[in-house]
């Protein structure tokens, strides 16, 4: 969800925001503030925070935005390994890999390990990720395209898809892909 703060008295500046992000279909909280303190005291902090408004360039902002939080994703995945905790941003993962009670995390960076349940794993990264096999779950910002039987990666990998999946993952991936190309 997009959390939207505004610091100004204009009624007209909310509604205008609020025209535009129904028109784009995005989940999201509109605070307004009063004062800089009020914003300040606030517990959730706001992803931008608006002091005038100009309806193209909030357009602007809203789509990089999204595509940031899209591609980094809103609070970094923390995982066990032996007796270090480790902190992903769940941007960089690629896909996880089911092995044993073990999950296998594969991320821009390399590979890590550890002890999990692939339903809660699912659970905790969300939408922008896919369960296209019980032991595969993947990260949609990596697909470069599919086939009946793969999800082939931008790096150049491979991924099962169950053929059971194939359809409810076409359907996602295209739901997907019209959400972060509008």
């Amino acid at each position: 969800m997009l959390r939207i703060g505004i610091c100004e008295d204009g009624v007209q500046i909310e509604d205008c925001i609020e025209e535009i992000l129904k028109l784009k279909k995005e989940e999201y909280q509109v605070n307004s503030f009063s004062s800089k303190r009020e914003l300040l005291d606030a517990k959730e902090k706001p992803d931008i925070l608006f002091f005038t408004m100009d309806k193209r360039k909030f357009d602007r902002i809203l789509k990089k935005t999204s595509e940031q939080k899209t591609k980094k994703g809103q609070v970094p995945l923390l995982v066990k390994t032996g007796t270090s905790y480790h902190s992903i941003p769940v941007g960089t993962i690629l896909y996880a890999e089911n092995n044993g009670r073990k999950i296998i995390l594969h991320t821009e960076e390399g590979s890590l390990e550890f002890y999990g349940k692939m339903n809660d794993l699912e659970s905790e990264l969300g939408r922008g990720f896919f369960r296209c096999h019980r032991g595969y779950l993947v990260s949609f910002y990596y697909v470069s395209g599919y086939d009946s039987g793969n999800i082939f990666l931008k790096n150049g990998e491979s991924i099962y898809l169950a053929k059971r999946k194939s359809t409810e993952f076409a359907k996602a991936y295209r739901e997907y892909l019209r959400q972060t190309s509008s």
